[in-house]
């Protein structure tokens, strides 16, 4: 059954020591270049509409970039936030704002529905 993720405002404090876990239906592959891709199944009603007026696939795959996909790879070793920060900081000393970045990215994943918080 899929853990079910509360979205919520955290305060700066709670944040850093947040650990999110991808949600157990999530479907997710690695590509030829390493990076993550969801695999993303389009089973509803209106989208089957969609698969037959429009021709909209069954199955999308959405890509992540080299910075969602690093950050993705922390999660799945469990990494708090503070964590992540501080070693996306290291691998990429040059990005503004990190914090913001790192923060913004999960509250995505969160939303979409992809990863929920575990403690």
């Amino acid at each position: 059954m899929a853990k079910k993720c509360e979205v919520r405002h955290l305060e700066k404090e709670n944040m850093w020591n947040a650990v999110f876990v991808p949600k157990e239906n999530v479907q997710y592959e690695r590509n030829k270049n390493g990076k993550v891709e969801f695999v993303v199944e389009h089973k509803g009603f209106f989208d089957k509409i969609a698969q037959i007026i429009a021709k909209k696939p069954k199955i999308s795959k959405i890509a992540l970039d080299g910075i969602g996909t690093f950050v993705w790879g922390k999660i799945e070793e469990g990494k708090t936030v503070g964590e992540i920060v501080t070693e996306f900081k290291e691998a990429y000393p040059d990005e503004v704002q990190p914090e913001d970045r790192v923060a913004k990215f999960l509250g995505m994943l969160v939303r979409q529905g992809f990863i929920c918080r575990k403690n």
